[in-house]
């Protein structure tokens, strides 16, 4: 992991429980002054006095564009306890979180309860005509969703990724390949 991980990190935690860490005068809130401006930051307070999120760096990195060139930074895992998110307030953390924290270009939110443990393992995945015929699978599937529950027409874009963690529950020891089909298929399925 790169040397700056561990401040993204905390940087990242300061914005989602902003109200008291802004009370406690942490060294890194003069990062998030110099990104927001005051009406965000009594935004920040406001969002993490309502709800509280949790928020996690992924030692992966996603591609992104920052001006006229492609960087490879770091995703922000955003989880809660909430039954039903709130959009509004996800879209201002995935705003100001890359504004404040520069190593970081993706938000994501994480479906269920709320993921406090922090996830290094990354399983090697590579490439193949079964990874393939599984991302097919997946888009098919979530598009059928959003086609039935006629959300297909509100929606833009939605990316179908798939993470390979290894926090799905499944041990994968060194002598198991990553292009082994039945490790896919469990993992898939235990995905949806």
């Amino acid at each position: 992991m790169e040397a700056d991980f561990g401040e993204s990190q905390v940087l990242i935690c300061l914005m989602v429980d902003y109200a008291n860490m802004a009370a406690k005068e942490h060294a890194l809130l003069n990062w998030i002054d110099i990104a927001t401006s005051e009406e965000e930051r009594l935004l920040l307070e406001e969002l993490s006095i309502r709800e509280q999120y949790v928020a996690t760096l992924l030692s992966i990195r996603a591609v992104g564009v920052q001006g006229d060139c492609r960087t490879y930074s770091y995703c922000v895992r955003l989880s809660s306890y909430q039954t039903q998110p709130n959009w509004n307030d996800l879209a201002t953390y995935a705003r100001l979180i890359p504004r404040a924290c520069h190593n970081v270009n993706c938000v994501c939110y994480i479906f269920g309860k709320a993921v406090r443990e922090s996830v290094t393992d990354v399983t090697p995945t590579y490439l193949t005509n079964n990874i393939l015929a599984i991302f097919r699978e997946a888009d098919y599937l979530a598009n059928k969703i959003l086609r039935d529950s006629g959300c297909h027409e509100k929606l833009a874009q939605m990316p179908i990724v798939w993470i390979a963690f290894t926090f799905i529950a499944i041990r994968v020891n060194a002598f198991h390949h990553a292009s082994d089909q039945s490790f896919f298929d469990h993992s898939f399925h235990r995905i949806l």
